[in-house]
């Protein structure tokens, strides 16, 4: 497609990423909101209750930044790298909350589990903290793909050459390698922390009823 109409579906996509996440992420809060008397309800779960609400809010400010778009036609470089640099903060966003659901479930498994029974007290801390590392995992591993893309587009004009510049200057996609780079190591992570809960859960278990609407787990 010519240059203007990628730009357009980059966006129609980001859009769509922003309303489909932060669904799933709000309704993945209220889980957690409604726990109680468990380690997530208390200090334990502060981290990922505070990367839950974080990637809310990088979403609500990408989405903020692709409707202000739509109600301004007129191509603006400052747009474009706006919404490239906050696509990147939701992919930021994301591999925080990774990081959070491992650490989570790491540090109920040690506070509460035994050399018998290894695994977290409440079934509900387990089932929150893999669900919550398949929905970050996802919401990061979508923003990295819409990034890598923005950066193949042809930004057209003076202005987008200067925003394109802009963004490589800032380090961009070596930024991006990273962020690749630290998903691949948190979910071996995961990995190895479900796997020393002992024989039972996995990383695909306790489908989700926003997955089961999208028929989605891995």
């Amino acid at each position: 497609p010519p240059p203007p109409q990628q730009q357009q579906d980059m966006r129609q996509g980001l859009q769509d990423m922003c309303m489909r996440y932060t669904a799933h992420i709000c309704e993945f809060e209220a889980l957690l909101e409604g726990e109680r008397d468990t380690f997530l309800a208390g200090a334990g779960g502060a981290g990922l209750h505070a990367a839950t609400r974080a990637a809310i809010a990088a979403l609500a400010a990408l989405s903020g930044l692709l409707l202000g778009e739509r109600q301004d036609p007129a191509p603006r470089a400052v747009s474009q790298v706006e919404v490239m640099m906050q696509a990147l903060v939701v992919c930021l966003r994301g591999v925080g909350g990774l990081a959070a659901a491992v650490r989570s479930l790491q540090a109920a498994a040690l506070s509460e589990g035994t050399w018998t029974s290894p695994q977290p007290r409440h079934a509900s801390t387990t089932r929150l903290c893999i669900q919550g590392h398949r929905l970050f995992q996802r919401l990061a591993e979508e923003a990295l793909e819409q990034c890598k893309a923005g950066l193949r587009i042809r930004w057209g004009g003076e202005g987008g050459q200067r925003g394109m510049n802009a963004l490589m200057r800032s380090g961009y996609d070596e930024q991006l390698g990273a962020l690749e780079e630290r998903l691949l190591g948190l979910h071996r992570d995961a990995k190895a922390v479900v796997g020393g809960l002992g024989p039972g859960p996995t990383l695909l278990s306790f489908p989700s009823t926003w997955e089961a609407r999208r028929g989605k787990t891995r």
